[in-house]
C-alpha cells in the first residue's frame, strides 16, 4: 500500500526535476500558446526503442489537474 493516490501525488513529494525542468511543468512553457490534448498519447523514445531500462515503472498523463 502506499501513502500516494497516484503518480503526480508521489513525483510532487518526491519528485527531483531535471536541469531546465519544473515539478509544476516539465520542460514546458507556462506562459506558452496552449494547445488542444489529443485523443491519444503516445511514449516512445526513438525508433524501435520503445521502454528503456532507464524508464523502468508505470506512467500518466495529467494535464493539469485531470488525468
Amino acid at each position: 500500500t502506499s501513502p500516494y493516490k497516484d503518480l503526480k501525488a508521489l513525483v510532487a513529494a518526491k519528485g527531483v526535476p531535471i536541469a531546465g525542468a519544473t515539478k509544476e511543468c516539465g520542460i514546458t512553457s507556462a506562459t506558452g500558446t496552449k494547445l488542444p490534448l489529443p485523443d491519444k498519447v503516445e511514449w516512445s523514445h526513438g525508433a524501435g526503442e520503445g521502454f528503456t531500462p532507464s524508464h523502468e515503472g508505470p506512467c500518466e498523463v495529467w494535464c493539469d489537474n485531470v488525468r
